[in-house]
């Protein structure tokens, strides 16, 4: 599975097709029952390769402050959402520093599609005590509070709202989103 994710050695195109490749091989997690767990074992692994979650959200790493590809954002984030539906793979994904980050600007820079399965994540990540912390110190609230306030997508603003909810069991958090949401 990781050969498809080795996107550092490839060029934008490259990492769009390989992006688009890995999301629907990880598809498979959202398939009948009887094909689901033939793949299930597959994404099992995943956490237990060298790296993973880094190369996997290294194309959506950007350095001179330019905008991360839509089309990037658009097959990755949703991939990162159908691994981490395995337990090991969740635990890997939340232990990465970048992780939360790169979910958080997907939020911030993303299209609706990638905006919903965003606020996906950060509602899932959010039921963790220790991510609801990394999530309000990432600027997490704000995003999540721009995607309310924007409200044109219902999806992302219930997610988004019921991350706010559980994020906000911090005290810190919710004196961030009183200040943000000013």
């Amino acid at each position: 599975m990781l050969r498809l994710v080795k996107f550092g050695n490839f060029g934008i195109s490259e990492q769009k097709q390989a992006a688009k490749e890995m999301h629907k091989l990880t598809l498979a997690l959202l398939s009948p029952l009887k094909e689901k767990l033939a793949h299930f074992a597959h994404f099992a692994h995943f956490a237990k390769e060298k790296f993973p979650i880094p190369v996997l959200l290294s194309p959506l790493k950007v350095w001179d402050k330019d905008e991360t590809d839509p089309q990037l954002q658009e097959n990755i984030i949703p991939t990162v959402f159908n691994i981490s539906n395995h337990d090991e793979n969740f635990k890997a994904f939340v232990n990465n520093p970048d992780a939360i980050t790169s979910v958080i600007k997907a939020l911030d820079t993303g299209n609706a599609k990638t905006k919903v399965t965003a606020a996906r994540i950060l509602f899932k990540l959010s039921t963790y005590n220790l991510n609801r912390v990394i999530i309000g110190d990432s600027g997490g609230v704000k995003a999540l509070l721009n995607i309310i306030e924007d409200g044109s997508d219902r999806t992302a603003m219930m997610y988004a709202i019921k991350a706010i909810f559980n994020i906000c069991m911090i005290r810190n958090n919710r004196l961030q989103a009183i200040e943000d949401g000013q």
